[in-house]
């Protein structure tokens, strides 16, 4: 267990630099990066509070000389109230179409992330977030955590980023957001200290000839982004083989302030070829999931996804028996 879980993990979760970190969307195109030339308002920026970088990587050092264990921190989250009926800007369009956009800044971060605590996307409407380096999550809809009232968005690099909300003329006044935490990066989501291909002793390669033996269990494997850290877990069969996405990782990745509703799980993220190493795939995610069981004795925490993962992202499902 320890192998196909700790030694095993996916490559991204140590030497890879993500540009883009993707989770499951439905398609369309914000609005906003044209947004001069269609004559829409200018998005107020929602300046978050400065960070103290120094003090945070060196609460990380002491944690990490005194074995401290948790969630691989690489962020500050900030607990905020930003909602339709309180921040940003609308702008109704000749067709009846209503736009609503925010700016979110952490000035001198490496990258933002934040979750919606309030979710509720009508049929037809769409929520992106993009960057400044032409970087675009989205169109989330309703079917980007299924069921719930909440949803994580991944990071994305630099020190603002735009949230933008489209809905149709026949919806309107439906939809509801808000932005209850948001995340200044001051380190690389990846949990990489190394270059690519860097990789310490005890960090394989899975696409090498080590990982041969492993080959479906490697594809259960998932890089967890939650709120401010980063952990990572596997996907679990259950005797029924009808796909339930059962989620197996260690209690303490689950901070007392985290909900797992927000969580972000990415599958495959591991370099194509063996050398050079390459950066993975990056948009096979799910957003969410709830807690089934936990035993902080054992460092068990017991998950079900908010969604089964998509064909297309050819999981596997890790068996297991009860010796």
């Amino acid at each position: 267990m320890k192998r196909s879980l700790h030694a095993l993990l996916l490559l991204g979760a140590f030497v890879v630099t993500p540009s883009l970190l993707a989770q499951r969307s439905f398609g369309g195109t914000p609005l906003g990066p044209k947004g001069s030339r269609i004559g829409l308002p200018e998005a107020p920026v929602m300046t978050l509070p400065s960070v103290d970088v120094e003090t945070l990587r060196a609460e990380d050092a002491a944690n990490a000389a005194n074995g401290i264990k948790g969630p691989w921190r690489f962020g500050y989250q900030h607990f905020t109230d930003i909602s339709m009926s309180t921040s940003g800007v609308w702008h109704t369009l000749p067709n009846g179409d209503r736009n609503w956009r925010v700016v979110l800044e952490c000035r001198g971060a490496v990258s933002i992330n934040f979750a919606f605590t309030e979710y509720v996307v009508p049929a037809g409407a769409r929520v992106f977030a993009y960057n400044w380096h032409g970087d675009v999550l989205g169109g989330f809809t309703a079917e980007s955590n299924p069921g719930r009232t909440q949803l994580g968005v991944a990071p994305l690099k630099g020190e603002r980023i735009m949230v933008e909300y489209q809905e149709p003329a026949a919806v309107a006044g439906q939809g509801h957001l808000t932005i209850g935490k948001v995340t200044h990066g001051y380190r690389d989501a990846s949990g990489a200290q190394r270059d690519l291909g860097d990789s310490g002793p005890c960090n394989v390669n899975v696409i090498c000839p080590e990982g041969d033996d492993w080959r479906d269990q490697i594809r259960s494997v998932a890089h967890i982004i939650e709120g401010a850290g980063v952990c990572t877990g596997t996907l679990m069969n259950n005797c029924a083989n009808d796909s339930t996405p059962y989620f197996l990782t260690a209690h303490h990745c689950h901070p007392a302030d985290e909900d797992p509703a927000t969580w972000v799980f990415r599958f495959n993220w591991d370099s194509p070829i063996c050398d050079p190493t390459e950066q993975g795939p990056t948009d096979q995610t799910i957003s969410g999931a709830e807690i089934l069981a936990e035993n902080p004795g054992t460092d068990m925490l017991f998950l079900e996804l908010s969604a089964i993962p998509p064909v297309d992202f050819n999981v596997y499902y890790s068996g297991w028996d009860h010796t």
